[in-house]
């Protein structure tokens, strides 16, 4: 389904795709979407990966690609949800590498409340300071 009226036709602005993106009104939502999702997926999913492979637990390992899968969605979910609240409120236009920094912030966010939430129960207090040396430093 990649035809040439999926993507648009002239480069846009990160301005322009973030309204895109956050107006279901526009007639370009839907092709703002899957442009967003073609340049910034793959840098969530490389997010996602690198915090859940920093915390080092075996029982994680055993369910990695099924943990990362759903923490991408928690990270989706979050900019989408409450009418794309948190897009909205991005204002930083004119620095793409500023834009990517603060995806993932909100990539290790979404991680840390995932994987605390399903995974703290089966960690010692040893790797708790093992997990906090390695988040901190």
């Amino acid at each position: 389904m990649n035809s040439s009226m999926d993507q648009f036709v002239t480069p846009l602005t990160l301005e322009n795709l973030l309204h895109h993106c956050t107006d279901r009104s526009s007639p370009h939502w839907e092709k703002g979407w899957r442009e967003f999702l073609r340049l910034y997926k793959p840098a969530i999913y490389r997010n996602v990966t690198g915090y859940c492979y920093s915390w080092r637990l075996p029982r994680l390992k055993l369910q990695l690609s099924e943990v990362i899968n759903d923490i991408v969605t928690e990270v989706l979910y979050y900019l989408c949800r409450n009418d794309f609240k948190a897009l909205r409120n991005y204002h930083q236009f004119d620095n793409e590498k500023r834009f990517r920094a603060w995806l993932a912030l909100v990539c290790n966010s979404c991680s840390t409340r995932y994987l605390q939430s399903h995974f703290t129960d089966s960690l010692s207090e040893d790797n708790l300071d093992d997990l906090r040396s390695t988040i901190v430093g």
